[in-house]
This record gives C-alpha cells, structure tokens and sequence, in this order.
C-alpha cells in the first residue's frame, strides 16, 4: 500500500480532525443545546381515574414527552411555561370548548415530575379535580407549551372517559 507525503498526511489529519469536531459540535447542539420545543407527545389511560377511593373519577394521569424535530428523544423542559388544560367533553379544537380547570408549571415546577424512559426525559402528572365539581361526562387533556418568546404549541387532544359520581341515595 502506498503511502502519502508526510505533508499530505498531516494535512489530511487537520482536515479530518476539524471535520470530526464540526460533527461533534453539532451533535452536542442537537442534545438539548437549545430549548426550543418542536413537538409535543401525550400518553394517558384511556379514562379518568378514581384517585380517593369514593365512587366515580376524580382525576387522571398523564404522561409528557417535549421532542426537537431532529432528536428521537424526549428532552427536558428548561424554559417557558407548561400548562395542562382540562376541557368538558369531546374536544377538537380547544379555542371553542369549555375549560374546566388548568395547571401551569414553569420549568423549576416540573421537576418533581420529571422521569427518564426508552422514550427519553418525560414528565408524569397525577391531576384530580375537586370532588363536588366532577365533570357529566367526558373530558379532553390537552397540553400547550409557551417559550419565551411567547410562541406556542399544543399537544393532540387526548379524551378521557369518566365515570361520573353519583350520591348513594341517586340509584333508580
């Protein structure tokens, strides 16, 4: 096998040395060198839950994934705000519906929540409502986050079925 000049050879290690580090450098960016939030990816059991033990749901669980185009992992939330909104019924689009209650984390907030999955860096959220203020029926999750900028983006609406809580002298 032939070899290069030692000036040739040099030269091919500094270009490949500062081709690598270029490689590097924007590997390291797309870890979560920037806080922006492309996507949002919500999981939930597919109804609300009963969480005190008296008849009918009172709250839910859901699970949070913030992802940037270019990265396959959840990332952790380090700016902005998260808010989990909670709407009657059947939702579609939340500018028309009815919110029932929401909650709002700043970044400092979600780390008790944080946890670390196949998925990447989620966040677990157990939410109840107040018992004399069960919904009729059927509730939608919905999760927007907000830079700093003030730019937004929400999550798919995830509908959860609720068993509605009924007084014991309410059966017929």
């Amino acid at each position: 096998m032939k070899r290069m000049s030692p000036c040739l050879d040099r030269s091919f290690s500094v270009l490949l040395s500062a081709f690598l580090l270029l490689i590097g450098c924007e590997a390291l960016s797309s870890l979560g060198g920037s806080d922006r939030i492309d996507n949002l990816f919500l999981l939930s059991s597919p109804a609300a839950l009963n969480l005190d033990g008296r008849p009918g749901s009172d709250g839910f669980t859901i699970q949070l994934y913030a992802y940037q185009e270019e990265i396959s992992k959840g990332l952790p939330i380090t700016s902005g705000e998260l808010e989990i909104a909670l709407y009657d019924g059947r939702v579609t689009d939340s500018a028309d519906a009815k919110l029932r209650n929401s909650w709002k984390f700043a970044p400092d907030r979600l780390e008790p929540q944080q946890v670390q999955t196949s998925f990447g860096t989620g966040y677990f959220f157990v939410l109840r409502w107040e018992h004399d203020d069960s919904p009729d029926g059927d509730v939608t999750v919905v999760v927007r986050y907000t830079d700093e900028s003030g730019s937004a983006i929400s999550s798919a609406p995830i509908t959860l079925a609720v068993e509605v809580k009924r007084s014991h002298g309410a059966e017929g």
